[in-house]
């Protein structure tokens, strides 16, 4: 058994004996017979000691989760564990015991009430703290693993396409997505996936050029093999990303606008989009802002309302080409001389790959 199965055994195992020890409380003392009352608090004194264990052992398996990490919600965890481990030892156990003798000496006077009550009290206490601190644990998952649930698999972020052109003869094309959701109404998380085994190809038709992209979703890698699953479910096997420009547009740019107007296939149905360019430094970045739902995608929820998880409807799509006014293309800075560009390019470069990997890697 991990310790994460033992700590949510020994949760489970509290949370269902102080309930059993209250309702035997109830019955005992509410149900009008002497000698339930007295055998429900021999019982409880009986079983009070492995209460007290379990929450013991609860916390220390919770410190042992923890490790040396620091967060508000491990702190409020640490103290409510420390807080239900005193309470079992200083109150439950000796008033399990006294309530006990004097259950058994027929004393059920002031005192004996008063006591049941400490007692009643501190179970409800302790009861509530380790709801509250189940929930904490929730959190914490969640927090480490920066999403929860499959939701977390709709490309409703960031995504970049950072291609490597060398001499626009040797290149490659890396691709990462960031998704961002509510979880629980309370926090924000992202998830973000990446791969750079997309294929380029740019080819020149008359005065147009012409711009395709693919990008395999089942490339695409999150560290989480359910998470990339249902990536793919979602988005079918393969993205695919056209459009025409003029032939001379990335003169035209120079340093200022320019929109390109394209179509991107998803399961088969064509949706328009639109990138703004942008010039910058030697490389071309471009920018599409939308939804989900423009593009056939309908942000999910999870648990009633979104109560669990809620997807956000914006969507950015950015595009990052490296190196573009470079090499032929960097006669567009001098001189006013056109670009002689290549044409009908696909190439895929494995050395360019790693090196594409290892930017994504370090701009996520």
């Amino acid at each position: 058994m991990t310790v994460v199965q033992r700590h949510k055994a020994l949760a489970i195992g509290a949370i269902c004996l102080i309930a059993f020890f209250q309702i035997s409380t109830l019955v005992g003392d509410f149900g009008g017979l002497p000698k339930l009352l007295v055998w429900t608090k021999r019982m409880i004194a009986a079983l009070v000691p492995l209460l007290v264990s379990v929450l013991i052992l609860l916390r220390r398996s919770g410190l042992q989760l923890a490790g040396q990490a620091e967060s508000e919600l491990l702190r409020q965890k640490k103290q409510i564990m420390t807080i239900i481990a005193l309470n079992g030892a200083t109150i439950l156990l000796p008033s399990a015991y006294t309530l006990w003798y004097l259950a058994e000496t027929d004393q059920l006077a002031a005192l004996f009430w008063s006591i049941q009550a400490i007692e009643l009290a501190a179970g409800v206490l302790n009861f509530s703290l380790l709801i509250y601190g189940a929930n904490l644990g929730r959190r914490l998952a969640l927090e480490r693993r920066r999403t929860t649930s499959t939701l977390a698999l709709l490309i409703v972020g960031i995504v970049y396409f950072a291609m490597a052109p060398v001499q626009l003869q040797a290149y490659t094309a890396c691709a990462s997505y960031e998704v961002r959701k509510d979880v629980a109404l309370l926090q924000t998380v992202s998830v973000t996936g990446k791969n750079c085994a997309l294929r380029l190809e740019l080819t020149e038709k008359g005065a147009q050029k012409h711009i395709q992209v693919r990008i395999p979703v089942a490339a695409l890698t999150s560290g989480n093999a359910r998470r990339d699953r249902h990536v793919q479910e979602i988005l079918g096997a393969e993205l695919f990303f056209q459009a025409a420009v003029a032939g001379d547009f990335l003169a035209r740019l120079g340093t200022g606008h320019l929109v390109v107007d394209g179509t991107i296939r998803l399961k088969g149905q064509n949706y328009p989009i639109a990138f703004q360019m942008q010039r910058q430094g030697a490389n071309l970045t471009g920018v599409h802002q939308g939804t989900l739902t423009a593009l056939g995608i309908k942000p999910p929820v999870a648990g009633p309302g979104g109560l669990i998880a809620r997807a956000h409807d914006a969507l950015v799509l950015r595009v990052v080409i490296l190196n573009v006014f470079a090499d032929e293309y960097s006669l567009i800075s001098n001189a006013g001389h056109q670009p002689v560009p290549k044409s009908s390019l696909s190439v895929e470069s494995e050395s360019a790959k790693l090196a594409c990997a290892n930017r994504a890697g370090t701009r996520n």
